[in-house]
Order: structure tokens, then sequence, then C-alpha cells
């Protein structure tokens, strides 16, 4: 009987939790496509006079340039003031500038006012922006990474804690019929007694003895424990090693 009712649990919750991964997964990757969307909108919005200037040309020009790495700074600097980017603001803006680099390559190349010193100077201070901006977006995933697992930890404590209640009011169930059963039994092999029929009533003491020991183990707090516990093979994937996507 416990052990029927130790299993059933211990499949409704790892189901249940399954259940609520998924949802959550659903929930993040939601969030994640939104972010995405609201950045892109946003990039648009401001870097706009940007594109608008490349297109024109206008950076084409001696110390266009300089001119060039001025505006975009600027725009880089409004853009992470905005509201409303989310969770997917640095990874956005990492994509972004990956598209600009040969555009800034290009205009370098059209600046005839730069030294040979200054273009390999600009070309270092490029690439080190561009490894400080994948830092920005890593830190960034990390956060979120780091976030999520809190939620599900937080999620699976809940969920045990849910089932330590239930567990503990089916306990004092069952420990209520066993106690019901034993009293039955014992009235039963005392009838059997007062009518003479001993034979019957020493039969019946084997599985009176059974009772007991089933009702001292249901209200054993070593037992409650046992039946609370759930295998680590058993425990949901995200649980055990880590959220991976």
């Amino acid at each position: 009987m416990d052990r029927c009712f130790k299993d059933e649990d211990q499949k409704c919750q790892i189901e249940l939790m399954k259940l609520l991964q998924t949802e959550y997964m659903e929930i993040c990757d939601k969030n994640i496509v939104e972010s995405k969307k609201a950045c892109e909108s946003i990039i648009k919005r401001i870097f706009r006079p940007l594109e608008e200037n490349i297109a024109s040309g206008k950076y084409m020009t001696v110390g266009g340039y300089q001119q060039y790495r001025k505006d975009l700074d600027n725009f880089i600097s409004k853009y992470r003031s905005a509201e409303g980017k989310g969770i997917k603001g640095e990874e956005s803006l990492k994509e972004y500038l990956a598209k600009k680099e040969t555009v800034g390559q290009a205009i370098m190349t059209a600046d005839r006012s730069l030294s040979e010193a200054q273009r390999k100077e600009e070309e270092i201070r490029a690439r080190l922006e561009a490894i400080e901006q994948a830092r920005r977006a890593e830190e960034e995933q990390s956060k979120i990474f780091e976030k999520q697992m809190k939620d599900q930890e937080r999620t699976y404590i809940e969920n045990m804690k849910q089932l330590e209640n239930k567990m503990e009011e089916d306990r004092k169930n069952a420990a209520k019929e066993f106690e019901m059963t034993l009293n039955s039994k014992l009235k039963e092999q005392n009838e059997l007694t007062k009518q003479g029929f001993h034979t019957q009533a020493e039969l019946m003491q084997a599985e009176i003895d059974s009772l007991k020991e089933e009702k001292a183990k249901i209200q054993s707090p070593l037992h409650f424990l046992l039946m609370l516990w759930i295998p680590w093979d058993k425990q949901p994937p995200y649980f055990c090693q880590g959220w991976e996507r």
C-alpha cells in the first residue's frame, strides 16, 4: 500500500515538474523573441541618422572616419540608455555592430587624412571594442541563465514542499486506515477466541502482526523521508544536469 503510494506521488510530482519546466521555457523563449523585436525596433530608430549618413556617403570624405566613430559612439550611448530593450539588449547591439565592421573599414580606407599609424591604432581600437561588446553580451546571457536556474530551483523547492505536505496528509490518513483495520481484526480475533475458535484466532495473529508492522512504518519519520525521497536518476533533467539550450 505505502509502496504504491510512494511511486504514484513521485510519478505525479516528476510529471508536474516537467510540465512546469516546459511552460517556463516557453515563457523564456517568448521573452527572448519579444526582446529581440523590441531591440531591433529601438536600433532602427536610434541608428537611423547613422544609416542615412552612410547611405548618402557623408562619411566617405577626408576626416569622415572620425566623424563616423563619433556618431557611432553617440548612438551606442543613446541605445544603452533607451528603455524597453528587455533581456537581449547587448546581444542585439553586438549583432548590429558586427554588421557595421565592414562599413567602418571602408570608411577608414577612404579617409586619406589618417596616417598608417592612425589606421593601425583605429583597427586595434575597433577589435578591442568588439571584444568588449562580446563580453557584455556574454555577461548578459550569464545573468539570464543564472536567473533561469534560480527560478527553476525555487520552483523545485516549492513543489517538493507541496509534495511533503500532501504526503504528510496522506500518511496520516493511511495511519488512520491501518488503525481501523487493525482494530477490526483484533475485535474479530477476540470474538473467535470467545467462541472457542482458538486455531482460527491464532492464524489471524500473523495478519495482525503484519498490520502492526506496517502501521509502525507509516508512523516512522524515517519511513516518511524515504517516501519523500526522489532518486537522482528520476530527477527532472534541468535540475540534475543544469539547463541547456
